[in-house]
């Protein structure tokens, strides 16, 4: 959309490229930024910054534009300049919310399965018995999650027993948000490293079909970040999928991580998950780079969805 391509050196400065001509700033990553905030913000004459956070109020960005100061956010609201020339000036007109986590059946851990079906497999009309079956879940739990969808205006009912998603920007924001802090960190994971004679372009030929996630997957799918780490979904033996792909135990340092599936289903023959999942796992892993691929990954694959 801008021509610019975004790198990170190092996990210390951020690369923007134009027509071989490099521009590199340093970074700081807030979760939210008011006005207030902004206003107390060192200036650093001379130095090119870049704030990144997930949310970042209008009067706040106008304060910051206002002091030449750059931004970005995960919705893709930005602005950069440097040496008094501006190179990037991007308002989409939306903010991310920042809200405390969803509450209601909808985002208890058996609830995000349910939505996630709803969200990604156009599943909502099918019996509660096969939902349930998709999202590993009781029937009970169906129900519960679409009456509680349902009181929230999520779902509405067209006809008898007939419902429709609505809203389905704010539902997947409340989804991600929920999913990264209550269903994730539930799920059974290890972290790896590449073999000797692995690299992540290799991985990503070696992977079975519907595995692919985290940034590798984001590259895969097009965006403009280089997939130097991988989240892997699988549901056979974390280990086993490992070998298959020799990968090695690492500790917290690892570059790959393998994560067990919490979906049924049929599989795509796609390389990848769902983008949906893609998108949150970038937003779990919120470097600037990634903030930026999950902005460009929302408009290019999960927005034309909904």
């Amino acid at each position: 959309m801008t021509g610019l391509s975004l790198t990170v050196d190092g996990d210390k400065h951020i690369i923007l490229s134009d027509h071989g001509k490099c521009h590199r700033f340093s970074y700081s990553v807030a979760k939210s930024v008011t006005a207030p905030k902004a206003s107390s913000i060192e200036r650093s004459p001379g130095k090119a910054h870049l704030l990144v956070s997930n949310y970042i109020s209008d009067p706040a960005k106008r304060y910051l534009r206002e002091h030449k100061l750059n931004y970005l956010d995960t919705i893709g609201n930005a602005y950069l300049q440097i040496a008094g020339e501006v190179l990037v000036y991007i308002e989409t007109g939306k903010s991310a919310r920042v809200s405390p986590i969803p509450k209601g059946r909808a985002f208890t851990q058996a609830g995000l399965r349910v939505v996630y079906q709803f969200l990604t497999c156009n599943t909502i009309n099918l019996p509660y018995r096969e939902i349930g079956e998709l999202a590993g879940v009781s029937i009970d739990t169906v129900s519960k999650t679409i009456k509680d969808l349902l009181s929230s205006s999520y779902l509405i009912e067209t006809s008898s027993k007939v419902y429709e998603l609505n809203g389905r920007d704010e539902l997947i924001d409340d989804w991600v948000t929920a999913y990264n802090r209550i269903l994730r960190p539930k799920l059974k994971s290890a972290l790896f490293s590449f073999g000797p004679d692995t690299r992540s372009y290799e991985l990503a030929k070696k992977c079975p079909p519907n595995t692919l996630g985290g940034e590798l997957g984001a590259d895969i799918l097009g965006t403009e970040l280089i997939g130097d780490r991988a989240t892997l979904y699988t549901d056979q033996s974390l280990h086993a999928l490992a070998r298959i792909l020799d990968l090695v135990p690492a500790g917290k340092d690892g570059s790959v991580e393998i994560v067990s599936q919490f979906w049924a289903g049929v599989p795509n023959n796609e390389p990848t998950v769902n983008p949906l999942l893609v998108y949150a796992d970038l937003r779990y892993r919120p470097t600037p780079r990634n903030l930026a691929a999950a902005a460009q990954l929302y408009e290019t694959h999960v927005r034309p969805t909904l």
